[in-house]
């Protein structure tokens, strides 16, 4: 795997939004933080909604991407927030010329499309808050765990309260994944997830549990669960709450205990990643452990490298 040159203090790094845009007031927390901690940010424009109700479209979102990676002066590209968006650019990307020049690239929810499109070429990447995501409220280890990880530390997650069991036993592999319905929709492209000997990360928001139940179905009926060595499912926030509008089916704990128990690997549920405060940082496509029995998921490396 390539793994990209860690940011440090006094480097520039790059907000930019391949998926929807943001509020300013939303991302100002997340600049200050940054700026406290010494580096210096520059924000794309398509990081805030152009005006007259229009949207930026999917040739100037790429293209802001690109001018960002390719920048020499810039160390790190971070995504704005998720949304939706980021499917739509993957054919307007060279991510083989991107790899050539690895950079930190961090982000989750819809900008699992495109962490999974570099991981199949190699690069390591983060699957972390983004700054419409961190707030004045954000635990201070999610913090912690965000700059460590960019700062070629190993991060050390030790908030594993409630962190369930659903099939007992120890896995070593490369981590992949992120949202559940973008690794759904890269079946059948040139850009599907690649989940042989992996260590499978899945987390989700507003889904109804009939899709929950949907989604892993389809990953099993593609046979990309029997392949894993290890899943690890985080938080899949809202989708009790709309079956708690219907009062009735399974909670999606429920389906997902139902779905994983029947492969049998080792497996893990409620995992501190996700739409929710508290969501560690990680490296995809770094080697991880998952002892699925203490509910501990250990980077085996870290996910950037010293200059």
């Amino acid at each position: 795997m390539i793994r990209p040159i860690a940011i440090k203090p006094g480097n520039l790094v790059a907000f930019v939004a391949p998926a929807s845009p943001s509020e300013l007031s939303k991302i100002e927390y997340a600049i200050s933080l940054f700026e406290s901690r010494g580096y210096r940010v520059t924000l794309g424009k398509c990081c805030l909604a152009p005006t007259g109700g229009t949207t930026w479209s999917d040739s100037v979102r790429a293209a802001e991407l690109i001018d960002a990676w390719m920048d020499v002066g810039v160390r790190a590209v971070i995504c704005v927030r998720g949304g939706y968006g980021s499917a739509r650019l993957l054919n307007h990307l060279d991510f083989d010329r991107m790899v050539e020049e690895p950079k930190v690239f961090a982000g989750f929810s819809d900008i699992t499309a495109l962490h999974i499109a570099l991981n199949r070429r190699g690069l390591v990447t983060f699957h972390s808050p983004m700054p419409a995501t961190l707030s004045s409220d954000t635990p201070s280890w999610v913090v912690d765990s965000l700059f460590d990880s960019l700062e070629g530390r190993t991060p050390s997650v030790q908030h594993l309260n409630g962190c369930e069991t659903i099939s007992p036993g120890v896995a070593t592999g490369r981590l992949v994944g992120g949202c559940l319905r973008l690794i759904c929709d890269s079946l059948g492209t040139p850009d599907e997830i690649d989940t042989s000997g992996k260590i499978l990360l899945v987390e989700d928001v507003d889904e109804e549990p009939h899709r929950v139940d949907a989604m892993f179905t389809h990953l099993l009926n593609a046979g990309k669960l029997q392949q894993v060595a290890g899943i690890v499912v985080g938080g899949f926030s809202g989708t009790d709450e709309k079956r708690n509008q219907k009062s009735d089916g399974p909670t999606w704990r429920e389906i997902v205990r139902e779905r994983l128990n029947g492969i049998r690997k080792p497996s893990i549920m409620d995992f501190p990643i996700g739409h929710r405060a508290e969501n560690a940082t990680y490296p995809l496509g770094a080697s991880v452990r998952l002892d699925a029995k203490v509910g501990k998921v250990e980077c085996l490396e870290p996910g950037a490298r010293s200059d």
